[in-house]
């Protein structure tokens, strides 16, 4: 529409989310009227030129006004990203909740739960332990082949395509106890009747559910001292897929049901990378899609490093994942371009000696040796701060490492930073970039301006210049003028953490 003025959009590129943000403009226009070109849900496109898109979304919010200055409509859009927020999905692809392994209470023939306990922990010398456990109930008669079970059920649709667990039978002097574990139909996938343990990853095709089983299959009474006789299982995990579950797998689910309710492109040739393997992706909690691909994005890829997911900056509706590059300038920003900059530090936001506590699986409470940044503490002229990580339920091994990325990432004051650009950046080369065609993603370089104590990293050792890492770019047409928006500090140790604390869940 050629009549649109005031013109203001964005877009964004991190582990949160990414793609075009928000457009917003005016129109002239008299007010009451129906105008074919805009309404809600109508798709708005920002181009320059045939090829460049500034920005696609759809309009979801127009304001009509009649005053002194008279009539104007002004109009808001979002991005096509924001529409994940839009719906909720119930999907489950891996589960290691342990309390949704069900049984019955309803006696059935030789389905007799009232003389076995299953639970999904026990205790041996004080020692907690989780997983799912059978046992006979001592004193109790058993007819021939009497058994109990526990069933995980898929709600949404799924069916069970893979189980994977470690597994402990305890029959000893012959006791005559069976393990079993069934699919829908009925079908015995690993049976047991003799004292073992191994690990196992059992491929099931169709139905919505599976079961493991105790059987006593010999009539007679228990006499079975606690502790003696049971099936355990540890590490259970069920899937509604046997492909690798991470952030482009969860991301796949996301393309599909996007593409089938609100007009996405079906294409996942650029679900990249591959993330952290998850081994707990139920979400069955009434989230919508965009809750989702964040939570799954926080454990980031490989070596922790952070991913990026989302839109397109184009007008394909195609969705993507990667991780995301934290070594590449993308962007120079000249002095003269930048009609405001800011950076400063705070000694508040460091630490620089370290220790970590952690329990262990009797309960007991477990500090780890103090690690110190000492350069840093050199620096300080010998002054420090000391911080404690509270690590939580995890081995001590784990908490070191977890103490150790802290200190990395926090030994030197974090900084806030905003720039505000005009006219032009350069690439690296020293092709000029306009305002309006710059997007967010990898580095921006800001010439001829150094904080010297605002220091980006602990090993910065570059003067003349300051880089961040751009994660959003708001856009002013009237002005011709660009916020440059830097990134956060969330880091390598919070993903450590989150990794550890989903892997706690189940």
């Amino acid at each position: 529409m050629h009549d649109a003025t005031a013109i203001k959009y964005s877009n964004h590129y991190s582990e949160e989310g990414s793609g075009y943000g928000y457009l917003a403009f005016n129109l002239k226009r008299k007010v009451g009227y129906d105008y074919q070109d805009i309404g809600f849900g109508y798709r708005a496109i920002l181009r320059k030129g045939i090829n460049m898109v500034l920005f696609d979304g759809v309009i979801v919010k127009i304001d009509e006004t009649h005053g002194g200055e008279g009539d104007q409509i002004v109009v808001g859009c979002v991005g096509w990203n924001s529409l994940l927020a839009f719906d909720v999905k119930n999907f489950i692809l891996s589960d290691s909740r342990l309390n949704r392994w069900l049984g019955s209470q309803v006696v059935s023939g030789s389905f007799t739960p009232d003389k076995f306990d299953a639970n999904n922990s026990w205790t041996v010398d004080d020692v907690s332990y989780s997983g799912l456990q059978f046992k006979p109930r001592r004193g109790s008669d058993y007819i021939e082949d009497d058994y109990t079970y526990l069933r995980y059920t898929f709600e949404f649709g799924e069916t069970v395509a893979k189980l994977s667990y470690d597994w402990e039978t305890a029959f000893p002097n012959s006791w005559p106890g069976k393990f079993e574990v069934l699919d829908a139909n009925g079908t015995v996938l690993h049976s047991e009747t003799v004292t073992g343990s191994g690990s196992k990853t059992l491929s099931i095709s169709g139905g919505n559910h599976v079961e493991i089983r105790m059987y006593v299959t010999q009539a007679g009474e228990s006499t079975a001292e606690d502790n003696t006789v049971y099936i355990r299982l540890q590490n259970v995990i069920v899937y509604s897929t046997r492909d690798t579950v991470d952030m482009a797998r969860v991301m796949q689910e996301a393309v599909e049901h996007m593409s089938d309710n609100f007009g996405f492109s079906s294409d996942t040739s650029y679900l990249n990378a591959t993330g952290y393997p998850l081994p707990q992706a139920a979400f069955d909690t009434d989230q919508t899609l965009d809750e989702v691909l964040k939570w799954c994005a926080q454990f980031g890829g490989a070596g922790y490093a952070p991913l990026a997911w989302g839109m397109q900056l184009n007008d394909k509706k195609r969705m993507f994942v990667e991780l995301q590059d934290l070594s590449t300038v993308k962007y120079v920003v000249p002095r003269a371009s930048a009609t405001s900059a800011n950076v400063s530090g705070d000694w508040a936001t460091s630490v620089q000696k370290i220790y970590a506590v952690s329990q262990n699986q009797a309960g007991d409470t477990v500090r780890s040796s103090v690690y110190s940044d000492t350069g840093q503490i050199e620096r300080l002229g010998g002054l420090y701060r000391k911080e404690v990580v509270q690590a939580g339920q995890i081995t001590p091994e784990q908490a070191i490492q977890a103490a150790r990325y802290r200190l990395s990432e926090i030994g030197t004051p974090k900084i806030t930073s905003s720039f505000t650009v005009s006219g032009h950046v350069q690439m690296p080369g020293g092709a000029r970039v306009p305002i309006d065609e710059i997007q967010a993603g990898g580095l921006v370089e800001i010439r001829d301006f150094r904080a010297r104590e605002a220091s980006l990293t602990p090993n910065d050792l570059r003067t003349g210049y300051t880089v961040m890492q751009l994660v959003g770019v708001e856009i002013d047409l009237e002005s011709y003028s660009a916020t440059l928006i830097p990134a956060g500090d969330r880091g390598r140790y919070e993903r450590y953490l989150a990794r550890l604390t989903q892997l706690a869940r189940g």
